[in-house]
């Protein structure tokens, strides 16, 4: 075998050849000794003309000279020996290098900063080691084999922690050979981070809501401060409260920003501190407090009945939901499985989207999307408003049917920070049905939308949409149509039409062309009454 390293397996192929006309079987005895005792296979049956390999394996415990043998036994008869000799020395590694010194560079925002160093095998067998770390230096892979006259590339990282100086020696244990030793060195500018304020209150605050706010960190040191957050301690001590920057570098004499948002999507207190992480210097430490709670909100209106509305027409109703609480409460009301339905939100009590979380999305069970199919179906809108702490809100409730269908359906409003087989205060019944009208309007709204100014060089030329008419009462309908109300300029109408007076069979329809004539910019608008009938005093 040569040299060997200790405490490490050694092989080489024994071979035998079978050159007689019948089978015979070899039989490997090591002779009970104990460095041979991993050799293999203990016996094998050989084919006429065939050759057969074992693995003579060779482990020691310790550096000696090796004098031994063993014996293959042929057909249980016939038994021949064979010497074994080795010279067993320690597994040989080494450093590229003894000493490391680390430096961060200039404008560097990281926490470590890491270096290489590489364990060299000029033997000729697997060297396992282990590198037994310190607190401020720690070395990856910490374990391993370095292959036989290879080398291993390892990896040490310098943390400083609140130290600017720190000197360690790291150990690397050798499996069969004498351990080493690896000397780091770590230097970084002592620096001092200071903040006048020492905790960030929320206050009570709506579940499903959110909230900033800031802490000014000032650098009183001779050297810029490095500054981070432990996202990982931020979200097992503070869950609902992210903080950015991450980290960051103040430069002395300066200041910068911790901004801190803090959001639930159901009750939450927290009640704890975040460690703000300088490089080299002292941590900050800052307390947080946050109550989430869910705000007690019922709707006032017994139910929502709307009662037959004609096609083409629309009612409405005041929804009048009451806040009881000394927070303000944001809602949902969630209109996309109901088209003909819809609300008016009161300017006052919009919410942006950046004030909330999504009610919605925080509503829904988790893993689960919205169905693509649903989703198609669903073109009602979905209104977000807000009620004030201790006060109520008034919305405008809006049917406009487009089919002859009755409706009945719970109110599909949703509080944030409630889900919504809690929230039974809110439930409601909404009862409507789409009527079949006597006259039907191709549209309630003519909207000629933005257009050019007609000046004088433009005689004749006019803007012109069309309504239609169609009688869908089972009996002939008089119709009489003209244009009210509207704005002029210099007693020159702006909105025009031929007045309609005529007589329309069942199912027949009539079409009304309306002419649009602006002469100044403006936006203007007019009403275009039907009667029926004969009935002039009520369109």
């Amino acid at each position: 075998f040569g040299s060997v390293c200790i405490q490490a397996d050694t092989s080489k192929s024994f071979t035998i050849s079978n050159d007689s006309q019948q089978h015979v079987r070899v039989q490997i005895d090591t002779l009970g000794n104990r460095s041979l005792a991993k050799s293999t296979p203990e016996a094998q049956v050989l084919p006429p003309g065939a050759t057969a390999g074992f693995d003579i394996t060779l482990y020691l415990e310790s550096k000696a000279e090796v004098d031994t043998r063993f014996a293959y036994i042929i057909n249980g008869h016939h038994r021949y020996e064979v010497p074994v000799k080795a010279q067993a020395v320690p597994v040989m590694l080494s450093l590229s290098k003894a000493t490391m010194s680390f430096f961060f560079p200039e404008h560097s925002l990281e926490q470590v900063v890491t270096d290489t160093v590489h364990l060299l095998n000029p033997g000729n067998t697997h060297a396992e080691f282990k590198i037994i770390s310190s607190e401020h230096f720690k070395a990856f892979p910490a374990s391993g084999t370095v292959e036989p006259n290879a080398a291993e590339e390892i990896s040490i990282r310098y943390n400083p922690g609140a130290s600017s100086a720190r000197e360690e020696k790291l150990t690397v244990q050798v499996v069969g050979g004498a351990p080493l030793e690896l000397t780091c060195k770590g230097n970084v500018p002592e620096v001092v981070l200071a903040s006048k304020s020492r905790s960030v209150d929320f206050g009570p605050l709506a579940a499903g809501s959110s909230l900033k706010k800031s802490v000014a960190l000032t650098c009183a040191g001779k050297a810029a401060a490095v500054f981070y957050v432990d996202q990982d301690e931020l979200r097992v001590k503070c869950p609902g409260l992210s903080v950015l920057p991450e980290k960051g570098m103040v430069f002395p004499g300066a200041g910068s920003q911790l901004v801190f948002t803090v959001k639930s999507e159901q009750a939450l207190k927290i009640d704890s501190s975040i460690v703000v992480h300088v490089r080299g210097g002292k941590a900050l430490k800052l307390v947080v407090k946050a109550d989430f709670i869910v705000p007690d909100v019922s709707v006032q209106n017994d139910e929502i009945d709307f009662g037959p509305t004609y096609l083409g027409a629309q009612s409405v109703r005041d929804l009048v939901v009451v806040n009881a609480s000394s927070i303000p409460a944001i809602l949902t009301l969630d209109l996309r499985k109901h088209p003909e339905f819809s609300a008016r939100i009161p300017p006052d009590l919009e919410v942006e989207e950046e004030e909330s979380l999504s009610a919605l999305s925080s509503l829904r069970p988790k893993g689960k999307g919205i169905d693509p199919d649903e989703e198609l179906e669903a073109s009602g809108p979905s209104l977000k408003f807000k009620v004030p702490a201790s006060g109520q809100a008034q919305i405008e409730f809006i049917y406009a049917p487009v089919s002859i269908n009755p409706h009945a359906f719970e109110l599909p409003l949703l509080l944030q920070g409630m889900p919504p087989s809690a929230a039974k205060q809110l439930r409601r019944a909404v009862i409507a049905e789409g009527d079949k009208p006597r006259l039907l309007l191709s549209s309630l709204v003519v909207d000629f939308e933005k257009k050019v100014v007609i000046n004088d060089q433009m005689k004749g030329f006019s803007y012109s949409m069309e309504v239609t008419l169609t009688n869908c009462d089972d009996m002939k309908v008089h119709v009489d149509a003209s244009l009210r109300g509207g704005d002029s300029e210099g007693g020159a109408p702006l909105f025009r039409m031929d007045n309609c007076s005529q007589e329309l069979d069942v199912g027949a329809a009539c079409n009304i062309k309306i002419w649009f004539i602006p002469k100044t910019d403006g936006t203007y608008k007019c009403s275009l009454c039907v009667f029926l009938d004969h009935n002039m005093d009520h369109p």
